[in-house]
């Protein structure tokens, strides 16, 4: 069960020595962020700095040591980042703004990203935002898997999966034939493309595969071209998220000429 972090903030300006002590160190983490995070909302960054001296002069904890050219909101964030680190199952933001307006996705680009298997919920929040920033039209997927609420997908997206479209596909075969658009593989082999030699259409998709095995049989015989981005160190393989930067820009520099 996640904790809400106004619950736990409260409890963390009230808990006592006893109390606090008997708490796991993950859950001594929780509460101080939770309080940082409250602080910072709040506007009451000495309230915080106070406090937490308190919090490590009661156990023996990991401590957050901000450089001295940061401003207190800026230390206060860290602070948070730090030490919601720590927890297995981070607590609820309840503190935003309800009444705020759901943004609505107007993209600038008929791209979509089709992403096959990818398991890392860092790596899917991180295409989440690499569409936002550049005007995609969506990201689809057919994976069951696949967690929007998931706090580690949520924070890598930095709020992107709020509007940016993360679409299940159920029958990912059918919809890629079905598309009446360039399926565009991100994919070495002998027949794939220097995305330097790339002219690309402006009604396509991109299709990047499973971090470790790359995109599927099925899916791969979809696609209408591949795509590679040459590599010159040791290493000829690339993080999902960065390989798909590169191409969105690619796709866009080209598109705009």
């Amino acid at each position: 069960m996640r904790h809400k972090i106004s619950n736990l903030a409260k409890f963390a300006d009230e808990i006592n020595e006893e109390k606090f002590q008997k708490l796991s160190s993950k859950k001594q983490h929780e509460l101080i962020a939770s309080y940082a995070y409250l602080c910072l909302k709040k506007n009451t960054p000495k309230d915080f700095f106070k406090k937490y001296e308190i919090f490590h002069s009661w156990t023996e904890l990991d401590r957050f040591c901000p450089g001295n050219w940061l401003n207190d909101d800026e230390k206060l964030k860290g602070y948070y980042e730090f030490h919601v680190s720590y927890s297995i199952n981070p607590p609820e933001n309840d503190l935003e703004n309800k009444t705020q307006i759901k943004t609505k996705w107007n993209p600038l680009f008929d791209l979509s990203i089709f992403i096959d298997e990818i398991r890392s919920p860092y790596n899917i929040g991180s295409i989440l935002r690499i569409a936002d920033n550049f005007g995609l039209k969506g990201v689809y997927h057919s994976s069951s898997h696949i967690d929007i609420s998931n706090p580690k997908l949520k924070k890598a997206s930095m709020g992107t999966y709020r509007w940016i479209p993360l679409i299940f596909v159920e029958d990912p075969v059918s919809w890629l034939l079905n598309s009446k658009k360039e399926i565009v593989a991100l994919e070495t082999g002998k027949d794939s493309q220097n995305i330097s030699d790339w002219v690309p259409i402006k009604n396509s998709i991109i299709v990047a595969g499973n971090e470790e095995n790359g995109i599927s049989e099925k899916i791969l015989s979809c696609c209408t071209k591949k795509i590679h981005i040459p590599m010159y160190g040791f290493k000829k393989s690339m993080n999902v998220s960065n390989a798909v930067s590169v191409i969105c820009y690619k796709f866009i520099e080209r598109i705009n000429k």
